[in-house]
């Protein structure tokens, strides 16, 4: 994700700059900046000591109330090597061949071991027959006590940029493509210089103002001083020194000036974000690389020393997870077989019922008929149940068997053999019995 705030920080030898962009309607617009001098000048040897730097930094970020702590970094250009080959254009190359194919060759772009240097490469124009391979490299020790000194005040940078690099990014936005032009930048006692043609960059250096200025132009300028067409000076402030009659007249080649101001924050950010096809470079990359791959490592350790103790605590949680389900499973058994012992009294009660039933229904037949065939009978057994109090409950009741057939009782053979001998017929005996 594309922020739309960054704030640009660069260091020269003689002073600190802050440039705040903001980006409104597409356009990147400066917000804030300033500029705080350096008093105490930089140890010879080691272009990225200074003295109190990063409380400079934060004494200047302060004052311009600038609150975000991650910047974009440009360091002076005389401690920093760049060299420019050309390469094949690896037209039918896969892209990660191409990579392997570059890495492998940079022991013999860059002077210092890998181990010892912090550097970045770039493609150059990678669509034209012959680019360019852009080397850049810097002492790694020097580069890590700048960037350790940054973080100690609660700084840590994005990229870091050598100026010749944005310088150069500057001078490609005003050259035409086929134009073969020097650019000159002198920054107090800094100088920058780079030579493009056809649109890409063929050469660069950086050095400190001396005695021997003009040669020093000489010399860088010699190897590229064939059908080179001008010189453009960029002047960051008003006082530096160089002027375009000095150069024309030392150098014998047309001059023009240019002023810079706040551009080189421009050409900085284009260069950290890929637009306008500048060139981006960032000697972070390595440490950055080693840091991951420390982490990693870190990381590593710690899986294996947490290793043992995470297959415990899964162990553990295994066991536990077991275990309750079991004891789930066993209150479930033991629900259901509740559920089942009620559903078996249940069943003996219903058999119980059915058979009280059955009783019930035996007597209310014998009822029945007691209150059919003696009617008398009945009527006496219904006073006798009304006089009994009600609190007095009946604890037995004996019912007699029905009748083997529906005649009258009475009449059987002991009894009509007594009607047959009394000179009464069954009939008249009956009602006799019936009368009484």
């Amino acid at each position: 994700m594309i922020r739309k705030k960054y704030t640009c920080l660069q260091l020269t030898n003689t002073c600190i700059r802050v440039v705040r962009l903001r980006c409104r309607h597409g356009k990147w617009e400066v917000t804030r900046k300033g500029e705080k001098p350096l008093h105490v000048s930089k140890e010879k040897g080691d272009p990225f000591h200074h003295p109190n730097l990063a409380q400079t930094v934060r004494e200047l970020l302060m004052e311009l109330s600038v609150r975000q702590k991650r910047v974009l970094l440009s360091i002076p250009g005389d401690g920093v090597l760049l060299k420019c080959s050309q390469i094949p254009a690896f037209e039918h190359a896969d892209a990660s061949l191409r990579i392997q194919a570059i890495e492998a060759d940079l022991p013999n772009q860059i002077s210092l071991a890998l181990e010892e240097a912090a550097y970045d490469w770039t493609i150059v124009n990678p669509t034209q027959a012959a680019p360019n391979l852009l080397t850049v490299w810097t002492r790694k020790e020097s580069l890590v006590s700048l960037i350790s000194q940054l973080k100690a005040v609660d700084i840590t940078p994005l990229s870091v940029v050598p100026s010749s690099i944005h310088f150069a990014n500057q001078l490609l936005s005003l050259a035409s493509s086929s134009q073969k032009i020097c650019g000159i930048q002198t920054d107090g006692r800094e100088v920058d210089l780079v030579v493009i043609e056809d649109g890409q960059l063929i050469g660069g250096r950086s050095f400190l103002l001396d005695t021997n200025l003009w040669q020093t132009l000489k010399r860088s300028l010699a190897p590229y001083q064939a059908d080179l067409q001008r010189i453009v000076l960029f002047h960051p402030t008003s006082s530096d020194r160089l002027t375009p009659e000095q150069v024309q007249r030392h150098l014998g080649i047309a001059c023009e000036i240019h002023s810079t101001g706040d551009n080189w924050a421009g050409a900085l950010l284009n260069g950290y974000l890929g637009d306008s096809g500048g060139i981006s470079i960032n000697l972070l990359k390595p440490i950055l690389r080693q840091e991951d791959e420390s982490r990693r490592q870190r990381q590593r350790h710690q899986a294996k020393r947490v290793a043992p103790i995470a297959v415990a605590i899964g162990l553990m949680l295994g066991n536990l997870g077991v275990w309750h389900g079991s004891e789930a499973t066993r209150l479930q058994i033991e629900q259901l077989q509740q559920v089942e012992e009620r559903a078996n009294r249940l069943k003996a009660q219903r058999t119980s019922m059915h058979r009280k039933k059955e009783t019930l229904k035996k007597q209310l037949a014998a009822l029945a008929w007691g209150a059919r065939d003696f009617p008398p009978l009945a009527e006496r057994l219904v006073k006798i149940a009304a006089a009994i109090p009600k609190p007095v409950r009946l604890t037995e009741i004996r019912t007699l068997e029905p009748p083997r057939s529906l005649k009258n009782p009475w009449i059987s053979m002991p009894a009509r053999r007594c009607c047959w001998l009394g000179g009464l017929t069954p009939r008249r005996r009956l009602m006799r019995f019936g009368s009484r």
